[in-house]
């Protein structure tokens, strides 16, 4: 069994126009969504797992609308399958001014990715400090 961590970013650019890559119940999600920046923000990250997904065991996922990424109970991330169910991985999602990021691991484990811009102001005052 593979007990890696892996992780995979993409920018909103990547996402292809429409949303035929999503599932019905991420559709349904989406359509709630009031503010436009939260629906792009919403959609790169679900773009990002599902990729990250299909990047690294391609053989146990079915195709990207068959493949949901809801909030479980927690408010995180969880990968289901239409057809079976919950899918045995464990997914954090973050996304920061247009770039999305996902961490992947096997299994049910606490896992977390956070992707933020460094400023260069932060960075002086830092060094100032």
């Amino acid at each position: 069994m593979d007990l890696r961590l892996h992780w995979l970013a993409r920018t909103l650019a990547d996402i292809p126009e429409g949303d035929a890559w999503l599932g019905a119940r991420e559709r349904a999600i989406l359509s709630r969504l009031r503010f436009s920046k939260r629906r792009s923000d919403w959609r790169l990250g679900r773009w990002t797992a599902k990729c990250a997904l299909l990047a690294f065991r391609p053989d146990d996922f079915p195709a990207m609308p068959a493949l949901d990424i809801l909030a479980a109970e927690d408010g995180g991330p969880e990968a289901y399958a239409s057809c079976g169910g919950a899918v045995d991985v464990s997914l954090s999602i973050s996304h920061s001014h247009g770039r999305g990021l996902c961490a992947v691991a096997p299994g049910k484990c606490a896992v977390g990715c956070d992707l933020e811009r460094i400023e260069r102001k932060s960075l002086e005052r830092s060094i100032s400090s």
